[in-house]
């Protein structure tokens, strides 16, 4: 029997080496998949950060366009001033030119009544 029970007992250190062994490999895997959970968490932080930094982009850049679109339209609005105020200009510049060619021609009336005033006083005095 007491060889029976040195089996037995030496069986059961067996299992104790066994389990053991395993025991530290499990805590080896656990510890690689701690390593790897913390990488993660490494890794989506760095991502959360970037998405904050994109979506911070994107609030200015839609702030910007905002304000682009407001400048555009006053723009706009000054531009069809501008071209109102181009074509009364162009329309004066019309009534001028119009106005000046009759000045041209009452003064080529004119000067052509005072040679006929001057000849005709000049030929009635000789």
């Amino acid at each position: 029997m007491s060889s029976n029970l040195e089996s037995r007992v030496k069986t059961v250190e067996e299992a104790m080496q066994i389990l053991t062994q395993l025991a530290l490999r499990a805590d080896e895997r656990m510890d690689a998949q701690d390593e790897r959970i913390n990488a993660q968490d490494r890794r989506m932080d760095e991502f959360d950060k970037r998405m904050a930094a994109l979506v911070e982009v994107q609030a200015q850049t839609t702030a910007n366009l905002s304000a682009l679109a407001v400048l555009v339209g006053e723009t706009d609005k000054e531009l069809k001033s501008l071209t109102a105020d181009v074509r009364e200009t162009a329309e004066a510049v019309k009534s001028l030119t119009a106005r000046a060619s009759e000045t041209d021609d009452q003064l080529k009336s004119l000067a052509a009544i005072v040679e006929r005033y001057i000849s005709e006083g000049r030929n009635g005095e000789s």
